[in-house]
């Protein structure tokens, strides 16, 4: 799973920070995915889910879904979502 524009880099936040979401505005940083790559998720009720912001939309926008899958540890159904909503 080559990544064709890496390197890719998580924004420097910490739980409590606030962040901006490409596709639900400002959301609050709750904690972090487990994927190769950790990335910031949203404090929710429920199941966290992954802020689309910064070198994850430019990953999302420019790389294989399939890439992003494997890289970030998302399922197909999140990033088909995605790419959906952003046109690619």
């Amino acid at each position: 799973h080559l990544l064709l524009g890496a390197p890719y880099t998580s924004p420097l936040v910490i739980p409590g920070d606030w962040l901006v979401d490409e596709l639900e505005g400002a959301v609050e940083v709750g904690g972090f995915t487990d994927g190769l790559f950790r990335w910031p998720t949203r404090k929710r009720s429920g199941r966290p889910s992954p802020i689309l912001c910064g070198d994850l939309l430019r990953a999302v926008r420019t790389e294989c879904a399939e890439s992003v899958q494997f890289w970030w540890g998302f399922s197909p159904s999140l990033v088909g979502r995605w790419r959906r909503a952003l046109g690619v």
